[in-house]
């Protein structure tokens, strides 16, 4: 997977993400249009505290089964992002108890690693 493979994957699978992530003032776009996971996966997170409510549970279900996956993975360019621009962000949020029943056994034993170091 690349970043640009994933924006594509949260557009088409997260109502509103395309419009949020095609803002002119979205920072994590480099000014020739490329970027990172992290700034992606930032950027989503932000999505997410602004958008939550309306958000289908069935689209969170999906996107938290691919968490899942990408942790079981291991992608050393990936988990990195999605443990640091995400789900170290992720837990700050007040929604974040909400969707802790989404979250899998990787996710959530990251999640409990990190609550308890800090």
């Amino acid at each position: 997977m690349t970043p640009k493979l994933l924006a594509k994957q949260l557009q088409t699978g997260i109502k509103g993400f395309s419009k949020f992530w095609s803002r002119k003032d979205n920072l994590s776009k480099r000014i020739d249009g490329t970027f990172t996971y992290c700034g992606l996966l930032s950027e989503f997170l932000l999505f997410l505290s602004q958008d939550f409510e309306k958000i289908k549970r069935e689209s969170l279900e999906h996107f938290f089964q691919w968490v899942e996956e990408a942790l079981i993975e291991k992608d050393e360019e990936l988990v990195p992002s999605l443990k640091t621009c995400f789900l170290d962000n992720l837990v700050h949020q007040e929604f974040a108890y909400e969707l802790s029943e989404l979250y899998g056994d990787e996710t959530s034993r990251f999640l409990q690693y990190w609550d308890r170091e800090s």
